[in-house]
C-alpha cells in the first residue's frame, strides 16, 4: 500500500473531527429538555397560558401543540386581544378561527385591523353562547367594520337584557364606520353598561351637579366612547372629537360647537349659545388687548388677570380699579404688571394699585424678599407694617426686613444695611 500523503492525512482527521463532534451532539441531544408533550399536558399548560400572542406561539412548536391549540373550545373562558401585529394582519377568516379556538369570551379587544376587515363574524349560530361572560368590548381603528353592526350583535347576544350588573364595563368603538348610526344606536348601546356613562364620565360638581372634565380628549374616560352631536348635523362622534356645554352638558362636534362660538381660550371650556343667554355675564372675562374669552376658573388660575379690586375696595380712600383684564401672553407684550393682596384677595393693575385713590399696594419685592402683597387697608388690619429703603426704593414685608433703619452715619434717610454701608 502506498504511503499516504498528506492530503489524504487532512481528510481523514477531519473525518474524524466530524465524526466525534456528531457524537457529542447526539449526546446533548438525548440530555436536553424537551417541550414535546402528549396533548393532555399541552391541555393543562394552555389553561395556564392568558396571551393571545403566547397561544398563537405555542401552537408553532409541535404538531401536539398545534393540536391543543387549536381545537374548537380549546381556549376556554378567554381574553381575545389583538393588537400591534395580530391586530394589523387580522381577516375576517382568520378572526373566525380564532373564535373556534374561544371557549367563552370576556374581553374581545381588536385595534389598527385592515380596512378589509369587516367584522361579519359578528352573527351567526351560538354566537350568544361565544360570548355568554362577555364584559368589555373593544374595536379602535376598525374602519372596515360598520358600527351598526355591533349594535345588531349586542342585540343577538342579548347584552340589554341581562341583569344590570352582567352587561359590559366598556364598548369602544372609535374609529369604526359611523355612518349609518343614529342617536337611537347610541342609546341602545348605552342600555348595554353596567354603569350610566354620565356617572363614569363626568366629575362631581356642587351638590348633585355633574360636570365637564377638564380633560375630554382621554377616550377611555367614557364607558361608552360615541357621542351624538344634538344640534343640527346629528353626527356621531367619538370622546376625542366631542365638545360638551359645561352646564347643560349637551354634546356638539366640533364643527357645531365652532358655530357657537364660545370657548374659554385659557382652558377650552365650552358652553353652548342657549346657556350662555342665560349664565352671569360676569362669569366670563375677555381680554382688553387680543378679546378672548375665559372662564372664571382661569382667572383664578391666573390665565387671566383682571383689575378688580377686593373686599377692602369698598372702602373709602381704596376704591380706585379700573376693571381691565389682560390674558397672560398679552401681559407679556405689553409688560403690565398685577398685584394680589395676600390678605383680601384683591387684585389690582400697577396704574391702579399705586393710584392716589387706590388700595396703597405694597409688595416684598427687595432682594431676598418673598414678593408677598397687602393692600394699605389690610397691613393697618393686620399690622404688617412694610420697611421702605430711600436708597434703592425697595420694600420688604416684616418677616423679610433685612433691617432697614435710620442709620446716622450714613444718611439721615431709612435705609437698608447694603444701602447704608452696615
Amino acid at each position: 500500500m502506498p504511503p499516504r500523503t498528506n492530503a489524504k492525512k487532512a481528510k481523514a482527521r477531519a473525518k474524524a473531527k466530524a465524526k466525534a463532534k456528531a457524537k457529542v451532539q447526539a449526546e446533548a441531544d438525548e440530555n436536553k429538555p424537551s417541550f414535546d408533550v402528549d396533548e393532555s399536558v399541552a391541555a393543562a399548560v394552555l389553561e395556564k397560558v392568558t396571551s393571545t400572542r403566547d397561544r398563537l406561539a405555542l401552537a408553532c412548536v409541535s404538531q401536539v401543540w398545534k393540536n391543543a391549540v387549536t381545537s374548537e373550545g380549546a381556549w376556554g373562558t378567554c381574553d381575545l386581544v389583538l393588537v400591534g401585529e395580530l391586530g394589523e394582519r387580522l381577516t375576517d377568516e382568520r378572526f373566525e378561527r380564532l373564535l373556534c379556538y374561544c371557549g367563552d369570551i370576556k374581553h374581545l379587544e381588536v385595534r389598527d385591523a385592515p380596512a378589509d376587515f369587516k367584522g361579519n363574524f359578528l352573527s351567526g349560530e351560538g354566537i350568544a353562547a361565544k360570548f355568554a361572560s362577555l364584559e368589555s368590548f373593544e374595536l379602535t381603528n376598525c374602519s372596515g367594520v360598520d358600527s351598526t353592526q355591533v349594535v345588531d350583535f349586542m342585540e343577538a347576544i342579548g347584552m340589554s337584557a341581562r341583569a344590570k350588573e352582567k352587561r359590559l364595563r366598556c364598548l369602544h368603538l372609535a374609529g369604526c364606520d359611523v355612518a349609518e348610526m343614529d342617536h337611537h344606536h347610541i342609546a341602545t348601546l348605552h342600555d348595554c353598561l353596567t354603569a350610566n356613562r354620565d356617572d363614569v364620565f363626568y366629575e362631581q360638581g356642587e351638590g348633585t351637579l355633574k360636570k365637564v372634565p377638564s380633560v375630554i380628549c382621554v377616550q377611555n374616560k367614557a364607558n361608552l366612547d360615541l357621542w351624538w352631536c344634538e344640534w343640527n348635523c346629528e353626527l356621531i362622534i367619538p370622546t376625542s372629537e366631542v365638545k360638551i356645554c359645561n352646564y347643560c352638558l349637551s354634546a356638539f362636534c366640533g364643527s357645531c360647537a365652532e358655530h357657537e362660538d364660545s370657548f374659554c381660550c385659557g382652558c377650552g371650556e365650552f358652553t353652548c349659545r342657549d346657556c350662555r343667554e342665560e349664565i352671569d355675564p360676569a362669569e366670563d372675562y375677555f381680554c382688553d388687548d387680543c378679546g378672548e374669552r375665559f372662564c372664571e376658573e382661569c382667572l383664578f388660575k391666573g390665565k387671566i388677570d383682571m383689575c378688580r379690586g377686593g373686599a377692602c375696595s369698598d372702602k373709602e380712600g381704596t376704591n380706585k380699579r379700573c376693571f381691565k383684564a389682560y390674558c397672560e401672553p398679552c401681559r407679556k407684550k405689553k409688560n403690565i404688571i398685577f398685584g394680589i393682596c395676600y390678605e383680601c384677595f384683591g387684585v389690582w393693575c400697577s396704574d391702579c394699585g399705586f393710584h392716589k385713590d387706590g388700595p396703597d399696594l405694597n409688595s416684598c419685592f427687595g432682594q431676598g424678599g418673598c414678593y408677598k402683597s397687602l393692600c394699605g387697608q389690610c397691613e393697618k388690619e393686620t399690622k404688617q407694617f412694610y420697611a421702605f429703603c430711600c436708597g434703592c426704593c425697595e420694600s420688604w414685608c416684616p418677616d423679610c426686613d433685612p433691617g432697614v433703619d435710620f442709620y446716622p452715619d450714613a444718611s439721615d434717610q431709612v435705609l437698608c444695611p447694603t444701602c447704608a454701608g452696615a
